[in-house]
């Protein structure tokens, strides 16, 4: 699946496996890339303990694992930190 092999794509084209930027990434692609750095931050690994969801989000609006879309990482925090589904 394209969303797969594109998920660690990163909108200022750091990203891989294509080094795509900008809008050459869909939209699924640019969604699930910030799904899956809030997993890859909270849940345990055998390197570090997990963070907690606040201190995952923010690492990620800061741009410390890659620029992701804004206007869904602020959808997306409002899911998981307030359990709000506004548009």
């Amino acid at each position: 699946d394209e969303v797969a092999a594109r998920h660690h794509e990163r909108l200022d084209g750091s990203g891989y496996p294509y080094g795509l930027a900008g809008a050459a990434i869909d939209e699924p692609s640019l969604l699930c890339a910030i799904v899956d750095m809030h997993v890859a931050l909270t849940e345990p690994r055998a390197y570090k303990p997990p963070l907690v969801d606040a201190e995952a989000l923010a690492l990620i609006d800061r741009g410390r694992v890659g620029a992701v879309e804004t206007q869904f990482l602020r959808r997306y925090r409002e899911l998981i930190l307030d359990g709000r589904t506004t548009v």
